[in-house]
This record gives structure tokens, C-alpha cells and sequence, in this order.
């Protein structure tokens, strides 16, 4: 009897909400995408979900103001018993915000080995959050490793934002 094999498609909105979660918990990442300097409540996961970690993998036309964010999509690669899954993140800078003064950039050097522009440190940051064995265990996968061709691209959505993509695959996956 031939098995049948069906996408996964429920799997990959469940992944991504996981990983936007996982990503407002590391507060390296928390702090570069959405620094504290408004009111108390700017800081909660509610806006962290609504303003600065997006479950699309594209940038509204209608966000203009100047904030840093990321951008998360999670695709099917295969089906079957083992399946695969392409995990993008991508963090977008408004321009105002991608060059740091010269201390700002020392200090994030100094204490967390950051380097280059506002983008460049988020990357980073979403880079090692992503390589903690912890967060492999918290997904129930095998672990994240950058995609084996372009694991990283510049995204120039318009004139206001740029950024870079992440690109991770998924090669081993628990059946749920």
C-alpha cells in the first residue's frame, strides 16, 4: 500500500509564533530590536507581537516610523515521515537608527562582542540567540543550522528600511 504524504501545513504557524516568543526572551535581542526608553509599556510582548516581531515576511508599505523589527516566516521543504522546514528571519532598520554613535558601538563590543551597524548587531544577536541548544530543545526539533546557499541577503524593502535575512533549515522533526 502506497503511504500517502501530506504537507505540513500546521506545523509552520505554530513554529513561528514559538520562535517570536523565544526571540522577546533573550534579552540581548529584546533590547537592540526594541530599546527602553519610551513608557513601561512600551517594552510588554503585546507590542513586541504587534510592532516589532511580525509573523509576515514582508514590510508594510505603511510602517514608516522609525523602528527596528524582525520579520519571521517558516516554509515546508519536504513531507513525509522526516520533514524539513526553512526558517527566516529578517530584521529591518529605519535608516535613522542603523548607524550608533561611537560609543553606543564600544559598548555593545565591550560587553556583548557586537560589531558593525545597528543591523549588523541584530543579526548577531538573532544568530546566537538562535544557536543556543536551548532553543532547539524548546522547539522539539533538531537543531537550527544557516541555510547550506545564501544563509544571509541584504533586504532592501524600500528607501526607508534595509536589513538582512537569515536563512536556517530544520532537517529533523518529531512527528506531533
Amino acid at each position: 500500500m502506497k503511504q500517502k504524504n501530506e504537507l505540513p501545513l500546521s506545523e509552520p504557524g505554530a513554529y513561528k509564533d514559538l520562535l517570536r516568543r523565544l526571540l522577546f526572551e533573550d534579552e540581548l535581542v529584546r533590547q537592540l530590536v526594541m530599546p527602553s526608553g519610551g513608557t513601561p509599556d512600551s517594552q510588554t510582548e503585546e507590542v513586541w507581537l504587534t510592532r516589532h516581531c511580525l509573523d509576515v515576511p514582508y514590510l508594510d508599505e505603511q510602517i514608516t516610523d522609525e523602528r527596528s523589527l524582525l520579520l519571521i516566516e517558516c516554509l515546508p521543504l519536504t513531507s513525509g515521515e522526516i520533514r524539513s522546514y526553512s526558517i527566516t528571519v529578517t530584521v529591518c532598520c529605519h535608516r535613522n537608527l542603523i548607524n550608533l554613535s561611537a560609543e553606543k558601538r564600544a559598548g555593545y563590543h565591550t560587553q556583548y562582542g557586537l560589531t558593525g551597524n545597528l543591523a549588523d548587531m541584530i543579526v548577531m544577536a538573532v544568530n546566537q540567540a538562535l544557536s543556543k541548544d536551548s532553543t532547539s530543545r524548546s522547539f522539539g526539533i533538531g537543531k537550527l543550522r544557516p541555510a547550506s546557499e545564501k544563509p544571509v541577503v541584504s533586504f532592501i524593502p524600500n528607501t526607508q528600511f534595509y536589513g538582512k535575512t537569515l536563512t536556517f533549515e530544520v532537517f529533523e522533526m518529531r512527528r506531533r
